[in-house]
């Protein structure tokens, strides 16, 4: 049996509240290494102990490791386990104290591993909507021109190759015309990238977060937009950048103006005044010096509060079902932990999703996202199926999945947003 290879401790992916009473746990060890697992649990407080048994499953590996899972329940929500490993028939017992043959009633207590209390709260639960999705992204600018008399100057016509800086008019009532083939589809939510206020033909440079933007539309075409998706079933999840700005934001636009002595002064990072934005801003922004998107301090009170309210306005006024969060893992957490609270108690069904490009298990805790985009997946789907170099085989792919499937909660794997397109 490989010690170095088997791991647990009683928090994070390994150990859980799955409901009121129920504990999630899980055992990592290596391949093919062992025999069985079996848990013992009791009560913590217990004297003597009523251990409980219950038989893990071996429910994936990769290629190193096994991973077996069980649920447990205790009405008094006070745990106390650890695990006896078989392995050629024979016994080990492993728990907080490491490895041991037997261990006496007397020491036990110390020994084993303990989750003190659970606690459960229903908002940690996912939305039940969220592991049935079939989400359908759409790109507004690029995806239907409904309404000509909004377009930007300059449209492109439609059909023509386009270019980074292109404009081709699409618009909010664009994707009301298509909803019928969108339903056809099969699809039963959609995730638009930003409509607000912005300057560029993706709008992840925000210039006003209480403005639709002109040329997708006005709040009563986004109003219909999601009262005709519902109607039909289909959810609608909008995106937010808070991680930055656009550089037309008014706040960003007083410190350009005013310096130091702007009110907004510590909305921004700013290296040095007067704000230089040509060549190599004096600022800092999202990614390297994109001039044109000031990173937004969201540790400060103010910038929280203003672009909290922000999402509380459109989740009550515009009803969607859920945000996703642009470079959410560069946002101070505790902005993602009030964020949640605040717009779960508008709407508790409300999905929120994280963009985080890495493993994103401290993310997925029940304290700040339902979900991520899922970019791990992504990344191993092209890599088995197309030829790009490095390309992987069966074997490597099967090992990768199986290692991606038990990096978060098991409740969370299912509503991960696996990007393929």
């Amino acid at each position: 049996m490989n010690r170095h290879a088997i791991y647990h401790e009683p928090a994070g992916i390994y150990a859980w509240a799955a409901g009121p009473e129920s504990l999630a746990v899980m055992l990592r060890a290596g391949r093919a290494d062992i025999d069985s697992v079996t848990i013992a649990y009791a009560d913590r407080h217990e004297h003597p102990r009523n251990w409980r048994f219950s038989v893990m499953n071996a429910v994936d590996r990769d290629g190193l490791y096994e991973y077996w899972t069980a649920t447990i329940s205790l009405p008094t929500r006070r745990f106390a386990y650890y695990f006896i490993l078989m392995e050629n028939g024979r016994e080990i017992w492993y728990g907080e104290g490491g490895f041991a043959e037997h261990v006496s009633p007397d020491a036990i207590w110390r020994w084993n591993f303990q989750y003190p209390y659970l606690w459960w709260d229903d908002k940690d639960a996912l939305p039940y909507w969220a592991q049935e999705a079939i989400v359908y992204e759409i790109f507004p600018e690029r995806f239907y021109n409904g309404d000509p008399l909004n377009d930007p100057p300059n449209v492109r016509p439609w059909g023509q190759l386009p270019e980074t800086q292109s404009f081709f008019g699409g618009d909010l009532r664009g994707i009301i015309d298509k909803l019928d083939h969108l339903e056809w589809l099969g699809v039963n939510c959609l995730y638009l990238t930003p409509i607000f206020s912005a300057p560029s033909n993706h709008k992840y440079d925000t210039s006003d977060y209480y403005k639709i933007d002109p040329h997708f539309g006005d709040p009563q075409t986004a109003r219909e937009l999601v009262t005709q998706c519902h109607q039909r079933g289909i959810r609608v999840v909008l995106d937010a950048v808070f991680n930055h700005s656009g550089s037309d934001f008014a706040p960003f636009q007083d410190v350009v103006r005013t310096g130091r002595d702007s009110p907004y002064a510590a909305w921004f990072n700013i290296y040095k005044y007067p704000i230089v934005a040509s060549g190599a801003p004096n600022y800092e922004t999202f990614s390297c010096g994109i001039a044109s998107m000031p990173k937004l301090m969201t540790d400060q009170p103010a910038v929280r509060e203003y672009l909290i309210q922000a999402a509380e306005y459109w989740t009550r006024e515009l009803a969607v079902d859920g945000w996703r969060l642009d470079v959410a893992d560069e946002v101070h957490p505790d902005f993602w932990r009030e964020f949640r609270t605040r717009i779960k108690a508008i709407n508790p069904e409300c999905l929120i999703i994280g963009e985080v490009m890495h493993d994103a298990v401290s993310f997925l805790t029940g304290d700040q996202f339902d979900t991520v985009m899922h970019y791990p997946w992504q990344h191993l789907c092209v890599d088995f199926l197309t030829k790009r170099e490095p390309q992987i085989g069966l074997e490597e792919f099967a090992d990768t999945l199986g290692r991606l499937r038990q990096a978060q909660r098991s409740s969370v794997t299912p509503a991960l947003w696996n990007l393929f397109d």
